[in-house]
């Protein structure tokens, strides 16, 4: 898991690394609206709560179209231990997780 801290600059550091895959590798979760971002994934999908984050990733996990994704990026803004908790997920699914941190 890559986890990238700070206040600003974060979405740079997203956009370098998922330009390192092609874009049918990577899916963006957003819970910030970075449309930036948008333009480097071939999977986007926006969400609301990390509720729905969590029955996205349970959804993800059962359907076979998504087997190609190897990676995952997250952005949430979230707290640290928002990122701990999806550790789990990132090992569960065997894909890379890139998420972002605002507060530490």
């Amino acid at each position: 898991m890559l986890v990238i801290l700070g206040k600003s600059g974060k979405s740079r550091i997203l956009e370098r690394e998922m330009k390192a895959y092609s874009k049918e590798k990577v899916l963006l979760i957003d819970l910030v609206g970075v449309p930036a971002l948008q333009s480097h994934t071939a999977w986007t999908t926006s969400v609301e709560t990390y509720q729905d984050v969590v029955a996205l990733l349970m959804e993800i996990e059962q359907n076979e179209n998504f087997n190609e994704v190897e990676m995952i990026v997250l952005e949430f803004n979230a707290k640290i231990e928002i990122a701990r908790y999806y550790l789990s997920w990132e090992k569960r699914l065997g894909k890379k997780f890139v998420i972002t941190i605002q507060d530490y």
